[in-house]
């Protein structure tokens, strides 16, 4: 059996020109995006909130669209407009998410599950499947989703439901690349650790830092561009031969 041709040799990581959706324009998205756009990508960012939306800077290259991506009905029409603004959606990457602490797990009500697991779960498998389906009509392609090491280790400070439902985009992941490897899409995933974002310190109790930091190995809380790089990785040429694959971003607490 002949292999396939590698991409173009070099340093050529096969981004530039290439249409980025990503959905979430706060914290990692944001950072995300606009290293997407630095690399030459062109990008279709998502998010409910037309306030975060309107704090990336803009671009010829970014094309937003304020959509809620729990409406699972509407998944159709954001990939429709991002297709009429940049053509063919090639790489993916589902960032937005959502915590509602509840330290007690007996204080967790199904409104908090249901919240947490609509945003965190179920959009995103069913934006990844619409994404997808797209992608291996197209040629293929490439798709990141974003887990937690709180999917593996339970969740901490209050995060169980949230790992929970992470743990589940683990194995959204594993079955995607199942399914659309064989049609030219990769399907990866990322595992951060902690990650300087708005929605880690959104109630955390006090010196919960110094608790995160010593977590890891590097004993300190990771920028979302210590994200976002790998991330790029995974969606590039660089990674022609890698799917099914979760990458731990986490300092070194994991240690797998």
């Amino acid at each position: 059996m002949s292999s396939a041709p590698l991409p173009t040799p070099g340093l050529d990581h096969g981004l530039e020109g290439r249409h980025l959706l990503v959905t979430g324009a706060g914290g990692l998205g944001r950072v995300l995006t606009t290293l997407a756009l630095d690399l030459g990508m062109r990008v279709t960012l998502v998010d409910r909130d037309r306030g975060a939306l309107d704090e990336v800077d803009a671009s010829d290259d970014l094309f937003t669209i304020e959509a809620d991506m729990v409406d699972i009905d509407g998944h159709g029409r954001i990939l429709a407009a991002a297709v009429e603004r940049f053509g063919p959606v090639e790489r993916f990457v589902p960032t937005a998410a959502v915590i509602r602490r509840q330290f007690d797990l007996n204080d967790v009500t199904e409104a908090d599950w249901d919240f947490q697991v609509d945003v965190n779960q179920k959009s995103v498998y069913f934006l990844t499947r619409t994404v997808a389906e797209h992608l291996k009509g197209n040629g293929g392609g490439a798709i990141v989703l974003v887990a937690s090491a709180a999917g593996v280790t339970g969740g901490v400070q209050g995060t169980t439901v949230y790992g929970t439902a992470k743990a589940a985009v683990l194995g959204t992941m594993h079955g995607f690349a199942r399914v659309y490897t064989p049609a030219n899409v990769r399907v990866n995933a990322v595992v951060p650790g902690t990650m300087d974002t708005p929605m880690l310190w959104v109630g955390q109790q006090p010196g919960v830092e110094a608790i995160i930091g010593d977590m890891c190995a590097m004993g300190r809380v990771g920028l979302p561009a210590e994200i976002a790089r790998p991330i790029l990785f995974l969606l590039s040429d660089w990674a022609s031969y890698i799917s099914g694959h979760s990458l731990d971003v986490d300092g070194g607490w994991l240690y797998r």
